[in-house]
């Protein structure tokens, strides 16, 4: 797979292209969710949504603003910054709820999980740089269809689900965290990433 560094850099200029298009014309949030990530959810109850995402974000919010960071454009509209503000709280939310972890071939996933309600030009532009780079690989396409099961399962995974980016989250941190789970649809693990992970984890031994 191509580097995380080169990998990265593409993806975030895609992305600002993408953040130009339909999405941002059809989402009209009630609120900033940008601005609600911050220590008051520390305060919600034990087992609720919203501890519970902080609380895998290490108590910090760091993360999102750092992915904001990376994305935001002195040009930006005032609609243009708030749904990138959001769309960045988002994100780190499909990381907790989906299980997928930040690594390139985590991201990759997850971005797929979001295809069903967010077609972007990046995604595809960062599929066809890894299927490239995995045909110049010895058995790289022999491996590739290991990556095409993941990458079913993480789409699949989303059929039950609405567009995030339209989900009242400030009310959702307040209510249990599974109860959240059962009502936006996720109802399975990404079974085959988790014993790919498991399998890396126990078996890799680093490059020869």
């Amino acid at each position: 797979m191509i580097g995380n560094y080169t990998a990265h850099k593409l993806l975030t200029n895609f992305q600002r292209f993408d953040f130009e298009g339909r999405l941002i014309r059809k989402y009209k949030p009630k609120y900033n969710l940008y601005n609600l990530i911050n220590d008051d959810l520390k305060k919600l109850p034990d087992g609720s949504f919203g501890k519970d995402f902080y609380k895998y974000m290490n108590y910090d919010n760091h993360t999102i603003i750092d992915l904001y960071n990376l994305y935001k454009n002195k040009k930006d509209s005032k609609k243009v910054k708030r749904y990138k503000q959001d769309w960045c709280v988002v994100h780190d939310i499909q990381h907790f709820i989906t299980g997928y972890d930040t690594s390139l071939a985590g991201e990759g996933l997850m971005f797929t999980f979001g295809m069903r309600h967010e077609f972007r030009i990046s995604i595809i532009m960062m599929w066809i740089f890894t299927i490239i780079n995995e045909f110049f690989k010895k058995n790289g396409l022999f491996k590739s269809k290991y990556w095409i099961r993941m990458l079913l399962e993480s789409y699949n995974l989303s059929k039950n689900t609405k567009w995030l980016m339209t989900i009242d989250w400030k009310e959702k941190f307040k209510q249990p965290t599974q109860q959240v789970l059962q009502e936006i649809g996720i109802t399975e693990k990404p079974q085959l990433w988790l014993l790919a992970k498991s399998y890396i984890k126990h078996n890799y031994k680093g490059e020869h």
